[in-house]
């Protein structure tokens, strides 16, 4: 029972973090903005390498994607939340983000998504 409330929890965190995976391009959907003047943005990329000595995971977006250093990404497999990483180096088409321990629940993967949310303001 325990495992189901945190799986339901988890799945629920998700969805409100990223949009619903099963929809919309890429596996996210960005919601309605409250203020007119917001535009959401989903950022998702794909975990394709993981130094598990240092907790360094490195995700397939970068700075031409809109990627900045402290973003708070969720990495994902199917509908589990896996955790999250902290952004820490950017660059171009590639970024490397610290695994967050406190916020981390199964072991990520080479192959897992990563997604994060971006409120921008409308040109």
């Amino acid at each position: 029972m325990r495992r189901f409330v945190l799986l339901t929890l988890c799945l629920a965190l998700a969805l409100w973090c990223i949009g619903d995976p099963f929809s919309g391009p890429a596996g996210a959907r960005a919601a309605e903005p409250e203020d007119q003047d917001q535009q959401i943005k989903v950022i998702t990329g794909k975990v394709y390498a993981i130094d598990k000595a240092l907790d360094l995971v490195m995700i397939d977006v970068g700075e031409e994607d809109g990627v900045q250093t402290l973003q708070d990404f969720v990495v994902w497999r199917g509908p589990l939340v896996i955790g999250h990483i902290t952004i820490t180096s950017v660059s171009p088409t590639a970024s490397a983000g610290l695994i967050d321990k406190d916020r981390t629940f199964r072991r990520m993967k080479v192959g897992d998504m990563a997604s994060v949310r971006v409120d921008q303001k409308k040109p």
